[in-house]
């Protein structure tokens, strides 16, 4: 460690090192370090901008795992506003907005995701999201599983459900 830091005083703009020590600092999980060095990665053009891009995102969401309260709610709207079909940020804001009691917050966020990014965690949150009356069995549970599933129709997901969902309906 120490030599590596040594090497990046040495060789500031080096791809190399950058590359070497970010991905030590990640080992150690030394989030707002790490999120330091990919930034120098991105004004060197080091790395890839879409692996940049990524990485980035998922500091982001490390960085507001230790955050409480308000301040993760506000780390997370950011991470998720980065790219907002990156399902583990939707999926983490989404469920944090049902713990503080802002259920209709959640749903928004899982509704814009599923309809970029369908993904089955998303799914399972969102009868999560249910109201009571369409939670219990029956027409008003189909009802509110179709709803999401018509939001991407186009998925494979969203077609399995819907077919799933209908065929066992009949």
């Amino acid at each position: 460690a120490d030599l590596g830091r040594k090497a990046l005083q040495l060789y500031p703009r080096q791809p190399f090192v950058l590359r070497m020590i970010y991905e030590m600092e990640l080992r150690q999980q030394r989030w707002t370090e790490a999120e330091k060095l990919l930034q120098r990665l991105a004004q060197t053009k080091a790395l890839d901008p879409v692996k940049i891009k990524s990485d980035r995102i998922a500091l982001q969401l490390q960085i507001a795992e230790g955050l409480q309260g308000d301040d993760a709610f506000a780390q997370l709207r950011r991470t998720y506003g980065m790219d907002t079909r990156f399902v583990p940020a939707a999926i983490r804001l989404a469920r944090l907005c049902l713990e503080q009691d802002r259920k209709h917050h959640a749903i928004k966020v899982i509704e814009r995701t599923w309809k970029e990014n369908p993904h089955p965690e998303l799914a399972a949150l969102w009868m999560e999201c249910a109201p009571a009356a369409k939670a219990q069995a029956g027409a008003a549970r189909l009802r509110w599983v179709e709803k999401l599933a018509n939001m991407a129709p186009q998925s494979i997901d969203g077609d399995r459900k819907s077919t799933r969902l209908n065929s066992s309906h009949r």
